[in-house]
Formats: C-alpha cells, structure tokens, sequence
C-alpha cells in the first residue's frame, strides 16, 4: 500500500498491483527516498510525498511541551514509524 500526503484531513492510500502516476512539482531526480527499518522519522507535513502503508503514521507536537513546539514555529509534524519507505521533496512545496 501506498499513501501520498497533501495538508488535507485525508490521506488516500492505494491497494493491488499495477502502474500509478504521481504529480509533483519536485522532479523523479531531486525526490529523496528514506528506508526505515523499526526506525522512527519526523517531518514536516507537505515534505513528505509518498509512503509505505506498512508504517505507523502519527501527527504529534514538534516539542515535547506546548512552549518548545510555540517556539520551533512548527507545532506539529508527521510521525512515520516502523519498516518502509518515505518519498519526501527536499524543500517545501
């Protein structure tokens, strides 16, 4: 399964066998793909392009307290955890 993030409410995923085509304003080349293996990684939202489905996927608080995640200017980030794969542009979109 694979699943693509916008910053909407939804993520969709998709099942089964076959070709799909992903646009992006990020080229094939300059796309970096991250393999997890029972690893945790933390970014920002809309950085992300693609992942595993096999992986955990949380939504948590940059900083550990309401104040650090105020002060990172972030707030929040995604939380992929576990084993496969995350496609993530190298600057925001």
């Amino acid at each position: 399964m694979l699943h693509w993030g916008g910053e909407g409410l939804f993520n969709l995923g998709l099942t089964g066998r076959g070709t799909i085509a992903l646009e992006s304003s990020v080229s094939r080349e300059e796309l970096i793909e991250i393999e997890l293996e029972n690893d945790e990684l933390k970014i920002d939202g809309n950085m992300a392009i693609a992942w595993s489905g096999g992986l955990e996927f949380t939504v948590e608080r940059s900083g550990k307290t309401i104040m650090g995640s105020a002060a990172s200017g972030e707030g929040l980030v995604n939380v992929y955890r576990g084993t496969g794969k995350v496609l993530m542009a190298p600057f925001l979109q």
